[in-house]
C-alpha cells in the first residue's frame, strides 16, 4: 500500500536581527538627504524605522543644530536624556530628519547607535503630526 515519506525535521529559520530603532552609519551616496553639502560627507547616521526585505525605511540625522524656520523639520535626541545611546563615547545631540528615505538594507553599514522604543514612538507621533496639514494654511 502507500508509505508515508516520513517528512524531514523542519530547519530552524535563521535568526532574524531586529533593526528598528537602531542609528546606522550609512553611506552618503545612498541618501537624498544632505546630497547637496557644500562640503560632502562620506557617511550619515540613520535611523532605521521599518526593515522590509530588502529594504529598510530610514530617517537621515544630522549633528548639525538646525536653525530658522527649518528646524521643525527635525526632532533632537539628546544622549544626555537617554533618548539616545551610541556605542562609542559621544554626547553629541543629533537631529533626526522627519521625511523618510527606502534604503537597500545592504547600503546601512555599521550599527553605530539604538533609540529606546518610548523615543521611537514619540518619533513616529512626532512625523505623523509634522506631516498633517496646518490648520489654516491651504496648499
Amino acid at each position: 500500500m502507500f508509505r508515508h515519506k516520513p517528512t524531514s525535521p523542519p530547519t530552524p529559520a535563521e535568526p532574524v536581527e531586529p533593526i528598528n530603532g537602531l542609528f546606522f552609519n550609512t553611506d552618503q551616496t545612498q541618501l537624498t538627504f544632505g546630497s547637496d553639502r557644500a562640503v560632502p560627507i562620506n557617511k550619515r547616521p540613520t535611523l532605521c524605522l521599518r526593515k522590509e526585505d530588502p529594504f529598510v525605511i530610514a530617517l537621515p540625522a544630522t549633528s548639525k543644530k538646525p536653525y530658522g524656520s527649518n528646524r521643525d523639520a527635525f526632532y533632537p535626541l539628546d544622549p544626555a536624556k537617554n533618548e539616545v545611546m551610541w556605542n562609542r563615547k559621544e554626547e553629541r545631540k543629533t537631529y533626526v530628519h522627519y521625511r523618510y528615505e527606502t534604503l537597500n538594507i545592504i547600503a546601512l553599514g555599521e550599527k553605530i547607535g539604538v533609540v529606546p522604543q518610548p523615543v521611537r514612538i514619540a518619533i513616529a507621533r512626532w512625523q505623523n503630526d509634522f506631516s498633517q496639514p496646518k490648520q489654516g494654511i491651504e496648499a
